[in-house]
């Protein structure tokens, strides 16, 4: 039986890729910033194979450092640095890639840099104090969406803090649909802020000092240990540092201005509105049809889900557990969501 051919040359005799062939690899690091004493471990997990098997290699400053063969989408190629092995690169970044390369020869690199601190997380760049710390940059902040983790007063030290802001950016952004897509990912830069934020409540008020340190940036995460209820108030909200559904609920709110899809119980916090392009929920019947109409869907699939505020309406049940409705990693974002995600991942 003949191979399946997955690259031919084209008419110039350059490399013609058809869909479907080229391997796609996303590689995270841990913990997000390091002190200049700790090892950092790097995992590259291959997300598509294309032609199979691929072998994955991951770089560090520009050195070779593990090599891992005979991979299939999913697999995971991991290095770990030796404890102190950046310490020379103290108040800089580390830079790292991963290259993916499968059996038709089809290559795919991608490649990230972090910050390397002291042992007490002060960072001088260039001799400069930062009260900022990257922990996953991607670009320049002109080119990207500057997502900065705050700590409320209530953790017990700035490693826990540092701890939790890793679980979010690998494990959560880095695990839910269409976040984890590599060129949606990349959209973003994220940083850990030293000062401490000046509540975790109202949604999460940052230190006074934010906006003269970071005036650049465009979402704020205050992240706290205490159990309450959290809230998005424009670009900065709070969620637990622990793992919640808070978080990545919160973030479909502050990132990309989802509106809620539950019904509040006695219509104090949920946040219902209609937005203008792609939105995920209908201020009326009418606009929710249309909608469906529109896309080629059963226009009866819509009901109002909530009376709250006037009554709103959606396509999904209530018992369908979309982010929007509770928030848990791995549940899905809905039709309606999912098309206003891409939307805004179709904006420049």
């Amino acid at each position: 039986m003949q191979s399946k051919i997955c690259c031919v040359l084209g008419p110039a005799l350059g490399l013609l890729l058809i869909a479907g062939c080229s391997p796609d690899v996303v590689i995270t690091h841990s913990p997000a910033v390091a002190r200049s004493s700790e090892a950092v471990t790097f995992n590259a997990e291959l997300t598509k194979d294309g032609s199979a098997p691929c072998t994955v290699e991951i770089f560090v400053n520009g050195l070779l450092a593990q090599t891992c063969e005979g991979l299939l989408e999913g697999d995971v190629c991991t290095f770990t640095s030796d404890a102190g092995e950046y310490a020379h690169l103290q108040d800089w970044y580390v830079h790292y890639y991963a290259r993916a390369t499968n059996s038709a020869g089809s290559t795919r690199t991608i490649g990230y840099q972090f910050g390397v601190t002291d042992n007490s997380y002060n960072y001088h760049p260039l001799g400069f104090d930062f009260s900022w710390i990257p922990a996953r940059m991607t670009g320049s902040d002109h080119e990207r969406t500057d997502v900065v983790f705050h700590r409320a007063a209530d953790y017990g030290t700035f490693e826990t803090f540092v701890d939790n802001v890793t679980d979010k950016i690998n494990g959560v952004y880095g695990r839910q649909a269409l976040i984890r897509e590599r060129y949606h990912f990349d959209r973003f830069n994220h940083y850990v802020y030293r000062k401490t934020a000046a509540s975790a409540g109202d949604c999460g008020l940052v230190h006074a000092d934010a906006d003269a340190d970071m005036s650049w940036r465009e979402i704020d995460a205050v992240l706290h240990v205490t159990d309450f209820g959290d809230c998005t108030r424009g670009s900065h909200f709070s969620a637990e540092g622990r793992a919640t559904k808070a978080f990545l609920h919160e973030s479909g709110h502050a990132i990309y201005d989802l509106a809620d899809e539950y019904d509040d119980d006695d219509c104090s916090t949920g946040g219902y509105f209609q937005r203008e392009n792609e939105p995920n929920i209908f201020d009326t019947e009418e606009a929710c049809r249309a909608e469906q109409t529109a896309k080629g869907r059963d226009p009866n699939a819509c009901w109002q889900f909530t009376g709250c505020r006037g009554g709103w309406w959606g396509i999904h049940d209530l018992d369908v557990d979309t982010v929007m409705q509770n928030g848990n990693v791995g549940e899905p974002w809905g039709i309606e969501a999912e098309e206003h995600i891409s939307w805004y991942y179709s904006q420049p």
